[in-house]
């Protein structure tokens, strides 16, 4: 089991993230009082830099910044799980290149009582041709698929029969043509989970990486015989995306996106929530004022 590829994108998004408040907050009133290099001899920011009020080594101890040090209205440690970590909004929110009609996904508090915490992730559709998409574009890029081994959420649905409940997407590279031959540096394809739709309510759907309700969108499919209409478990169809006869050796591996999704063929307005997302030892809780994370 891997768990690099998330610790590392999100280093990286974390100093992209702080690049840009650097840019932003360097015009305006702020650029006057703003730490220039004037003010960073040696390559250290002195006592003197920080002006009176600001969190200083006394109030920081041991590492750590505590509670009592941050201003009133901050995060602190009792707004949060043990060991949670907010993320910032632009890694986890609608996917507006998937999301089409008048499809919409927002988080929510609600509805009953959420598996976690409060809060979940709002998934709706009016009519058939809509599809609502909620998901991260950036932290689980490059993880292979040999390498996920526990996958779950929860999922909500309050309508009367058929129960339709939302589907786990990924968004992969399934290196079935090797990258000198054309089209082989933007192979893609759809790796899909669709759950049974299961009973009104809160659902758990655990180990789904054992449940025979993976298929591949495209040629993909075809190739692997996992196709929609014959799905899989993701042992099985990773196998035979890695025993398939070509001349790219490379892993399949998720490319961009992992978002859940509602729709389309969904032929009434349907609502459904998503809430507690296990992805190998990492937990994602949907909150009406974010998505926070917890490793295990």
């Amino acid at each position: 089991m891997s768990t690099h590829p998330i610790v590392r994108t999100r280093a990286a998004a974390i100093a992209v993230s702080a690049i840009a408040l650097t840019l932003a907050f360097g015009t305006g009133a702020f650029a006057a009082g703003k730490i220039t290099s004037a003010d960073i001899k040696d390559h250290t920011i002195q006592g003197k830099d920080i002006k009176k009020g600001a969190v200083g080594t006394k109030q920081i101890e041991n590492g750590s910044v505590a509670s009592k040090d941050l201003a009133k209205g901050s995060v602190t440690a009792n707004k949060l799980a043990p060991g949670a970590v907010a993320f910032p909004n632009s890694l986890w929110g609608p996917v507006l290149r998937n999301q089409t009609g008048a499809g919409q996904s927002n988080l929510q508090t609600g509805p009953g009582t959420p598996p976690m915490g409060q809060g979940s992730l709002a998934l709706i559709t009016t009519a058939s041709s809509d599809l609502a998409a909620f998901g991260d574009s950036f932290d689980f890029a490059g993880f292979p698929l040999d390498s996920i081994d526990n996958l779950g959420y929860s999922s909500y649905n309050n309508d009367t029969t058929p129960l339709v409940r939302p589907s786990l997407r990924m968004e992969i590279n399934p290196h079935l043509v090797d990258d000198s031959s054309p089209g082989g540096l933007t192979e893609f394809t759809t790796l899909t989970y669709e759950p049974d739709p299961g009973t009104q309510g809160w659902n758990t759907h655990a180990d789904i990486q054992d449940d025979p309700n993976w298929y591949l969108t495209g040629t993909e499919g075809t190739t692997t015989t996992c196709t929609q209409a014959n799905k899989c478990t993701l042992a099985a169809l990773t196998t035979a995306l890695d025993n398939h006869a070509d001349t790219d050796t490379a892993d399949p591996a998720i490319s961009t996106g992992v978002y859940f999704a509602l729709g389309s063929g969904v032929t009434a307005p349907t609502e459904t929530a998503v809430d507690k997302f296990v992805f190998n030892n990492f937990t994602f809780n949907f909150e009406v004022t974010g998505v926070f994370m917890t490793t295990s």
